[in-house]
């Protein structure tokens, strides 16, 4: 459930220009346009500050091998939107899924999501009331919220009902620094939140689960797409019983933005030996440009804990004790010249 709200937000979220404004000539998605995300993962934390004149600083995330892909189509070439009254534009991802979507002028510039279908057991979930998800233009400032409602397919040929709140909000200016380290100015922050209730009936238990879901969006105008999303996830499941929780972060970049760290962040000869360890590591790496060489320890916190220079040279081969080092995650980032590589570090 949750992925379909992240997704939809990505896909609603392009370009802003210098002024910080998404509008919908230049934002809203058409028929053949697609999207890539990257994912990345972090073992610190990630700034979710609002405000103006902001740094997010996103520079110790390392990419995973994970991505998220979706593209548009008009409605007239998914035969499924025919179960959607009002759907003129369909969005489709690789876990399965069509997402419906209304774009309309009436009564504001808006886009409304009308429900979803899965594709693999053949299931609408139909919103009687839609939810709106964008309203042009936004900007710095800007805020707006809608709610939301209809039966949801939750598997055996059962529903339940669902009701649902999203609040939409130009949350914050300031600067982006991407993994690698470049950094890029002139950014929107935007934020969505919603939050799910889905009563659930299993005789002779009644369970309620609440989804609290909040999406930050980082826009440049030199690209169409967000530079960068963080998505974070609260599911509560409660009955007479009691109640379990369960908490998730995705962090993801854009393709585009993402292909452009990579050549900069060339670390394929990095390597940490063991991994886990426990008092002392093996770093190793070539540097082919015979460049200044530096190395940082990170923590949880992101706080820098070990600070290392080594001579100029073209294989560097080190020792660094860890004793000192409390178990859990660690960053080790190395920078020779203006490149940097992050690696994670398991201390037990």
């Amino acid at each position: 459930m949750k992925s379909i709200f992240f997704l939809c937000l990505v896909a609603f979220t392009y370009a802003v220009n210098a002024q910080h404004v998404l509008t919908k000539a230049a934002n809203e998605p058409v028929p053949g346009d697609a999207y890539t995300d990257i994912e990345y993962d972090t073992t610190v934390n990630i700034s979710r500050a609002t405000g103006t004149n902001q740094t997010w600083n996103f520079s110790s995330c390392v990419q995973t091998t994970n991505n998220a892909t979706a593209s548009f189509s008009a409605s007239t070439a998914v035969p499924e939107s025919s179960l959607f009254p009002g759907t003129n534009l369909v969005q489709s991802d690789a876990a399965g899924t069509y997402t419906m979507y209304k774009v309309t002028t009436t009564p504001t510039t808006q886009v409304e999501m009308l429900g979803f279908y899965d594709i693999p057991n053949a299931s609408p979930t139909t919103f009687t009331n839609s939810a709106i998800l964008y309203r042009w233009p936004i900007t710095s400032g800007t805020t707006f919220s809608d709610t939301f409602s209809g039966p949801i397919d939750i598997g055996n040929n059962t529903t339940a009902p669902l009701n649902g709140t999203v609040i939409t909000t130009g949350s914050g200016t300031g600067n982006v620094i991407l993994p690698g380290g470049a950094q890029i100015n002139n950014v929107l922050q935007v934020k969505s939140d919603f939050t799910l209730k889905i009563l659930i009936a299993v005789p002779p238990l009644t369970f309620t689960q609440t989804v609290k879901e909040t999406v930050y969006q980082y826009y440049h105008a030199s690209q169409k797409f967000p530079l960068v999303t963080q998505v974070d996830d609260k599911i509560t499941i409660g009955s007479i019983l009691g109640s379990t929780v369960d908490v998730a972060f995705v962090m993801s970049v854009n393709q585009k933005v993402a292909v452009g760290i990579t050549e900069q962040n060339f670390d394929a000869s990095f390597q940490i030996l063991p991994n886990p360890a426990r008092d002392v590591i093996k770093i190793s790496f070539n540097n082919t440009q015979n460049e200044p060489l530096s190395l940082k320890l990170f923590n949880a916190l992101g706080q820098e804990v070990k600070q290392f220079t080594f001579n100029q040279g073209t294989f560097v081969d080190a020792l660094i004790d860890i004793k000192d080092l409390e178990s859990g995650w660690y960053t080790v980032q190395t920078k020779w010249g203006n490149r940097v590589a992050n690696r994670k570090l398991l201390v037990y």
